[in-house]
């Protein structure tokens, strides 16, 4: 059996959200709404894609059920989205030349 939820991208920044039961958006995939027939996943679409002041191109999901039962994203790129980029964002990293700090200075 398939299960999906709604996402799309918030208004406000681009960050991921996902669509809850009570219509509320989240920008934690574990708060999504889980659906698990076509209807009631087409439901929740045409409601996501009537706010969208709040929700940039909505669109669902397919999810699986993490070991303890929490939804998680079932395509790689979903599961990035998720969690966060993959590398150090270009502002937490050290611009070239400046002087390092913490463990890594102090062994140099």
């Amino acid at each position: 059996m398939s299960l999906w939820m709604i996402t799309g991208s918030s208004t406000d920044d681009g960050a991921p959200i996902y669509l809850q039961a009570d219509g509320c958006w989240s920008r934690r995939v574990v708060d999504g709404e889980v659906l698990d027939d076509h209807e009631r996943r087409d439901e929740r679409l045409a409601l996501a894609r009537s706010g969208e002041r709040q929700v940039c191109d909505p669109y669902p999901i397919e999810v699986l059920r993490g070991a303890g039962g929490e939804p998680r994203p079932r395509s790689l790129k979903q599961r990035i989205r998720a969690q966060g980029p993959t590398v150090p964002l270009v502002a937490d990293r050290p611009r070239p030349g400046s002087r390092l700090e913490g463990p890594a200075a102090r062994s140099a």
